[in-house]
């Protein structure tokens, strides 16, 4: 492999676990601050959570699964699809949805309105 190519690949290594360490701090938070966390994020993505999918997010926060997190993005207003989003606000590639501007709003009013309610 070429100098180039060893950069691109430990350049997103880097990127990738960035990625997972929110997504365990996340996790090991209370339920609520938990969220609250979550919220932040999809409102102002940081550079290493961009190309990560959308449910990979919400399956980071703390006892929130994939029935739950579809179940947001249904009161998000979001098509099921919405779970292969990327998070950030630019598309990483030809073809590849991310979230706009308006659908983080939604799904972060979501996830606050959660705090709340237990189930």
């Amino acid at each position: 492999m070429s100098a180039q190519s060893l950069q691109a690949l430990a350049g997103a290594n880097e990127i990738r676990l960035e990625g997972a360490r929110l997504r365990r701090e996340m996790g090991a938070m209370h339920f609520a601050a938990s969220r609250r966390q979550c919220a932040k994020l999809l409102l102002n993505p940081p550079d290493s959570i961009a190309r990560m999918r959308v449910g990979r997010l919400l399956m980071g926060v703390h006892r929130l699964g994939q029935v739950k997190g579809q179940r947001m993005l249904s009161l998000a207003g979001l098509p099921p699809a919405a779970w292969e989003y990327r998070v950030g606000p630019r598309p990483t590639r030809r073809g590849m949805a991310t979230l706009s501007a308006r659908q983080r709003w939604a799904l972060a009013a979501v996830l606050a309105e959660s705090l709340g309610r237990t189930r």
